[in-house]
């Protein structure tokens, strides 16, 4: 529930053109569907949090990779 709240306050910032806020809260739901281990979820949130960068997906991820990746987290 919780990363599905920060995914809709991510695309509602989004929206607004609230690029810092759109980016921190799809960063919220990247780690929540990470930890619970929902991949895809945790994906689509990635590809959000690289868009409010202006960056395309596929770039090098934000924050913590997910669980079972097999990437390392950026230094």
């Amino acid at each position: 529930v919780q990363g599905l709240a920060a995914l809709d306050a991510a695309r509602t910032a989004l929206t607004l053109g609230r690029m810092r806020d759109a980016g921190e809260a799809a960063v919220r739901a990247r780690r929540s569907f990470a930890a619970k281990g929902h991949l895809p979820a945790a994906r689509r949130a990635e590809e959000l949090a690289l868009r409010c960068q202006g960056r395309p997906p596929g770039t090098e991820p934000v924050g913590p990779a997910p669980a079972g990746t097999g990437k390392d987290a950026p230094r």
